[in-house]
């Protein structure tokens, strides 16, 4: 046989078999039932646009409630976590009679070293003129502040709010 004629059966042989598998034949094989979107889409290039708003919308109106659920979920989780943070906080500002520690922090007796290197550590300032131990202003420091308080209750520790500039060190 001659080569153009087997390869024109070959061709229909695979045409016939894309039939029956239900496609149909455009410049490419596509199911009838995406037939008409593709035709749609070739039209013209606004057709995809108006083609992608329909599936957009679609999308946006399956999704939206699904979306909003899971938004108000975590929104949820987040806000419950959030105020149960801020409640315990509050509960132990209330616990240490202040919102905040004290500004500075007067020793009667010297420190250790190693005490002294912890508060350093912890962003303590010592003014050597006036003998005091300034706190760090950063709020995000309080809750290491208070704990270091309590751990100089046994050093004899006078707590200021600002230092007193008449009284002697």
């Amino acid at each position: 046989m001659d080569k153009k004629i087997q390869n024109r059966l070959n061709q229909q042989r695979f045409a016939q078999s894309q039939k029956e598998m239900g496609l149909k034949r455009l410049m490419l094989w596509v199911r009838p039932e995406d037939a008409d979107a593709l035709k749609l889409a070739a039209k013209q290039p606004h057709s995809l646009a108006s083609l992608r708003q329909k599936i957009e919308a679609e999308l946006e109106r399956e999704l939206r409630p699904i979306v909003k659920q899971q938004v108000e979920a975590k929104l949820r989780r987040r806000t419950e976590r959030a105020l149960l943070v801020q409640r315990r906080s509050q509960a132990r500002k209330r616990l240490s009679a202040s919102n905040k520690p004290p500004e500075c922090v007067r020793f009667n007796l010297i420190p250790p070293a190693a005490l002294r290197d912890r508060l350093k550590a912890a962003g303590w300032l010592y003014d050597p003129v006036a003998v005091i131990w300034y706190l760090p202003d950063d709020p995000s420091h309080y809750e290491a502040s208070e704990a270091l308080l309590r751990d100089l209750m046994a050093y004899d520790i006078k707590k200021l709010d600002r230092p007193d500039p008449d009284e002697d060190a």
